[in-house]
């Protein structure tokens, strides 16, 4: 460069990325736009009895568990997943507690969103119809 008064000279600038801050219920506003379908489970009828003093239990509410996003072709709709929670209220003047809840399946994948057909549908899209993941992302 010395001996040539032509050559420009280059100023190398160093360029920063912020990384994308997460927010709480970022996951959730995700799921805004779609349609939701409530789904509750509940005990069957036979066990709806207590075990202490074989009078009917009543249901004294439900609890949120998970959301779910189940895959119909050409749609997505969000199941909303709750459980029923039953008391007996003839032993609870007696004070005593009975309480049951519903059972609900183990999710496909833990902490995902992912219900089992919309998992079946990606990987029969990719292993058996060849489609690349990033071509699924997009359609």
């Amino acid at each position: 460069m010395e001996g040539n008064p032509e050559a420009e000279e280059y100023i190398l600038e160093t360029v920063t990325f912020d990384k994308k801050k997460k927010y709480k219920g970022q996951r959730d506003g995700r799921l805004a736009n779609l349609k939701h379908t409530k789904v509750v489970m509940t005990l069957p009828e036979s066990e709806l009895v207590c075990p202490i003093c074989e009078t009917e239990l009543v249901p004294v509410g439900e609890d949120f568990v998970r959301y779910e996003i189940e895959f119909i072709p050409a749609k997505l709709r969000v199941k909303d997943i709750y459980v029923m929670t039953y008391e007996c209220r003839n032993c609870r003047k007696d004070g005593k507690s009975v309480i049951k809840s519903a059972g609900t399946p183990q999710p496909v994948i833990s902490h995902s969103y992912a219900s089992a057909e919309s998992v079946a549908y990606v990987l029969k899209q990719k292993f058996i119809n060849g489609v690349p993941l990033y071509r699924q992302e997009a359609e």
